[in-house]
C-alpha cells in the first residue's frame, strides 16, 4: 500500500511492440493472466546490488525503474513466475525481457548481456533468465528492473528490502 506509484501508459509499450511484430498476439491471449489469489508482495530479487538509479519523471527525464549495479555476467532471475512476452533488443533498453505474470503485473529487464530465454517460454520464480551486460543505452554493467500493475510503476524498492537499503541513488 506504501508503494510509490507513477502514472505511466505502458499499453503504449506493448502496443508498440505488437506493432513491430516483436510481440505475438496470440502470447498474451492464451496465457491465463488472472489469479484472485496473486499479489507481488513476495517477490524474489532478479539480483544482488546496489541501487544507483531510482525511478524519476518529469519533462526532461522518464526513467521508469530503478538501476541496480552488479559485476558483468551476474546472473539475473525471475522475480515471479510467469510468461515472457519479449525477449530482446528494445532501443535504447539493449537486451530487455518482459515477462506477463498473473493480474496484469508485468517485470522489465534491460541491459542484459545474455538473455537466456525465449518469447513464449515460461520461467519460474528464481529461474535465471539472463546476465547482467551493458547493451544499449548504458554507462556500466547494471540491471534496469521495471515492476508494473496496469497502467502503474511500482517501485521495486517498496517489495525488496535489501533495494531499499543498499540505495544510493538520489531520492
Amino acid at each position: 500500500n506504501n508503494s510509490k506509484n507513477i502514472r505511466i501508459n505502458t499499453l503504449d509499450l506493448i502496443s508498440s511492440l505488437l506493432d513491430s511484430n516483436k510481440i505475438d498476439s496470440t502470447i498474451l491471449n492464451n496465457y491465463k493472466l488472472n489469479n484472485e489469489q496473486y499479489n507481488m508482495m513476495n517477490i524474489h530479487k532478479p539480483i544482488s546490488g546496489i541501487v544507483t538509479k531510482g525511478i524519476l519523471t518529469n519533462n526532461n527525464v522518464n526513467h521508469p525503474g530503478i538501476d541496480i549495479a552488479a559485476k558483468l555476467n551476474s546472473k539475473i532471475e525471475s522475480a515471479e513466475e510467469g510468461m515472457v512476452i519479449f525477449s530482446g533488443v528494445y532501443g535504447d533498453y539493449g537486451n530487455t525481457i518482459i515477462i506477463a505474470h498473473p493480474n496484469n503485473y508485468y517485470t522489465l529487464y534491460s541491459h542484459l548481456n545474455k538473455p537466456q530465454v525465449k518469447q513464449r517460454g515460461y520461467v519460474s520464480k528464481g529461474q535465471i533468465i539472463g546476465y547482467v551486460g551493458e547493451s544499449g543505452k548504458s554507462n556500466g554493467p547494471h540491471l534496469h528492473f521495471e515492476i508494473w500493475k496496469n497502467h502503474i510503476i511500482i517501485d521495486p524498492r517498496d517489495l525488496i528490502e535489501e533495494y531499499k537499503i543498499k540505495d544510493v541513488s538520489i531520492k
